[in-house]
Protein backbone atom coordinates (compact mmCIF):
# COMPACT_ATOMS: atom_id res chain seq x y z
CA UNK A 1 0.00 0.00 0.00
CA UNK A 2 2.83 2.19 0.81
CA UNK A 3 3.89 2.12 -2.84
CA UNK A 4 0.62 2.31 -4.29
CA UNK A 5 0.46 5.80 -2.67
CA UNK A 6 3.77 6.68 -3.59
CA UNK A 7 2.58 6.25 -6.69
CA UNK A 8 -0.11 7.97 -7.59
CA UNK A 9 0.98 10.98 -5.14
CA UNK A 10 2.39 12.47 -8.39
CA UNK A 11 -1.14 13.09 -9.68
CA UNK A 12 -2.13 15.78 -6.98
CA UNK A 13 -2.16 17.79 -9.52
CA UNK A 14 -3.54 16.18 -12.82
CA UNK A 15 -7.12 15.49 -14.00
CA UNK A 16 -7.69 12.05 -12.23
CA UNK A 17 -10.08 9.89 -11.20
CA UNK A 18 -8.66 7.04 -7.94
CA UNK A 19 -10.79 4.72 -7.07
CA UNK A 20 -10.02 1.96 -4.15
CA UNK A 21 -12.30 -0.47 -2.38
CA UNK A 22 -11.94 -4.27 -1.76
CA UNK A 23 -13.64 -7.50 -2.42
CA UNK A 24 -14.12 -8.62 1.01
CA UNK A 25 -13.17 -7.91 4.80
CA UNK A 26 -10.28 -9.62 6.76
CA UNK A 27 -10.43 -10.19 10.46
CA UNK A 28 -7.71 -9.08 11.74
CA UNK A 29 -7.91 -10.97 14.96
CA UNK A 30 -7.96 -14.17 13.01
CA UNK A 31 -6.71 -13.59 9.22
CA UNK A 32 -10.12 -15.30 7.89
CA UNK A 33 -12.17 -13.43 5.33
CA UNK A 34 -15.66 -12.14 6.89
CA UNK A 35 -18.74 -9.75 5.89
CA UNK A 36 -17.50 -6.55 7.46
CA UNK A 37 -18.01 -3.40 5.16
CA UNK A 38 -14.48 -2.73 3.34
CA UNK A 39 -13.28 0.70 2.93
CA UNK A 40 -13.54 2.80 -0.31
CA UNK A 41 -12.12 5.85 -1.75
CA UNK A 42 -12.85 7.85 -4.65
CA UNK A 43 -11.12 11.05 -5.33
CA UNK A 44 -11.03 13.07 -8.31
CA UNK A 45 -9.59 16.47 -9.34
CA UNK A 46 -12.79 18.05 -9.55
CA UNK A 47 -14.70 16.17 -7.05
CA UNK A 48 -15.91 16.97 -3.49
CA UNK A 49 -13.56 16.62 -0.69
CA UNK A 50 -14.80 15.27 2.69
CA UNK A 51 -13.03 15.73 6.03
CA UNK A 52 -10.92 11.91 6.06
CA UNK A 53 -7.44 11.85 5.69
CA UNK A 54 -6.67 8.28 6.75
CA UNK A 55 -7.97 5.46 5.11
CA UNK A 56 -9.15 2.92 6.96
CA UNK A 57 -12.36 1.12 8.03
CA UNK A 58 -12.50 2.95 11.00
CA UNK A 59 -12.46 6.40 9.24
CA UNK A 60 -14.04 5.35 5.93
CA UNK A 61 -17.81 4.59 7.64
CA UNK A 62 -17.61 8.77 8.46
CA UNK A 63 -16.75 9.75 4.84
CA UNK A 64 -18.82 10.93 2.12
CA UNK A 65 -19.34 7.87 0.61
CA UNK A 66 -21.05 6.53 3.43
CA UNK A 67 -22.18 2.71 3.51
CA UNK A 68 -22.37 2.07 -0.08
CA UNK A 69 -23.12 -1.14 -2.39
CA UNK A 70 -20.68 -2.38 -4.00
CA UNK A 71 -22.93 -1.66 -6.82
CA UNK A 72 -23.52 1.65 -5.71
CA UNK A 73 -20.18 2.64 -5.37
CA UNK A 74 -19.49 1.25 -9.42
CA UNK A 75 -22.32 3.22 -10.73
CA UNK A 76 -20.32 6.79 -8.55
CA UNK A 77 -17.34 5.79 -10.32
CA UNK A 78 -18.82 5.63 -13.66
CA UNK A 79 -20.70 8.76 -12.94
CA UNK A 80 -17.30 10.64 -11.78
CA UNK A 81 -15.54 9.55 -14.87
CA UNK A 82 -18.64 10.59 -17.15
CA UNK A 83 -19.50 7.23 -18.26
CA UNK A 84 -22.40 7.10 -16.63
CA UNK A 85 -25.03 10.16 -15.66
CA UNK A 86 -26.66 10.24 -12.65
CA UNK A 87 -28.73 7.41 -10.81
CA UNK A 88 -31.84 6.97 -12.57
CA UNK A 89 -34.52 3.92 -11.27
CA UNK A 90 -33.64 2.35 -14.35
CA UNK A 91 -30.71 1.54 -12.87
CA UNK A 92 -31.71 -0.41 -10.01
CA UNK A 93 -31.11 -3.69 -12.32
CA UNK A 94 -27.47 -2.58 -10.88
CA UNK A 95 -27.94 -1.95 -7.59
CA UNK A 96 -30.34 -4.54 -5.92
CA UNK A 97 -30.29 -7.22 -8.84
CA UNK A 98 -33.86 -7.39 -10.47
Amino acid sequence: LERVDKAISVLSDDDYIIAIGADHSTNSNTGRHCGDPVPALLSSSDGRVDSMTTFDEANCINGGLGRITGNGFFLTVLDAMGAHSNYHPSDSIFIDGS
